[in-house]
């Protein structure tokens, strides 16, 4: 275990507006809307859950799962054009588990791809995450996981992207994770514009043993 901080997180994260896009809490009337967007193949197979959901059902504890609960506190967004409002075309959000370093997911409509959306969107999530307040606590490093991968190799910037200095002595600068397979190069893209940088490649046994990437993005000096 580290000591390093926490977002303390809203009951409901903040209405934000960006150049084209506006980012809201999750409300119950988007299911019909996610049912849609997750029944993409092309979505769903980059995802944890790799296949499409089935039913309505099936959405509403997907969006129950991005809503803070005693076991999954959640800062997610539902996303808008702001040309086309009422009409979702993808989420985004920061899940902080207990004891788990947080990390930031996002996914959005195949007809929205190659449109900058990704980017933008997680960029205004990134900047409101890290103007929460913060508290102090204990979590689990990446770096002390075990059972659920296989590490593959380290690359050169894990150096960068790791305090070793602070590790040692029990404290760590805050740090976002995120994961994405390997061979979607779009999210890889994504991440690597707004700053994350590759720590570790790895097989996750859960989904199969997909080849992913684990980023890591450390908390801006204000």
């Amino acid at each position: 275990m580290i000591r390093t901080t926490l977002p303390i997180l809203p009951t409901y994260p903040p209405t934000i507006q960006t150049d084209r896009l506006l980012l809201r809490s999750f409300s119950p009337t988007d299911v019909t809307q996610y049912h849609v967007l997750r029944q993409q193949p092309e979505v769903m197979v980059w995802t944890s859950a790799i296949h499409c959901d089935e039913t309505i059902s099936q959405t509403q504890e997907w969006m129950a799962r991005h809503q803070t609960s005693p076991d999954l506190k959640t800062f997610s967004f539902s996303i808008e054009e702001l040309s086309n409002p009422g009409q979702v075309i993808g989420s985004a959000g920061c899940s902080v588990v207990p004891g788990k370093q947080p990390e930031v997911g996002y996914m959005f409509r195949k007809e929205m791809w190659g449109r900058g959306y990704a980017t933008e969107a997680v960029k205004a999530v990134l900047n409101a995450y890290w103007d929460l307040g913060r508290r102090g606590v204990e979590v689990e490093s990446h770096l002390e996981k075990e059972g659920i991968v296989e590490e593959k190799e380290h690359c050169d910037q894990c150096k960068d992207a790791v305090d070793y200095t602070s590790y040692a002595a029990g404290f760590q600068v805050e740090k976002l994770s995120a994961v994405t397979v390997s061979a979607n190069v779009g999210s890889r893209r994504v991440l690597e514009k707004l700053g994350f940088v590759m720590v570790k490649e790895f097989k996750d046994w859960k989904t199969g043993g997909r080849e992913c990437i684990e980023y890591t993005l450390q908390r801006p000096r204000h």
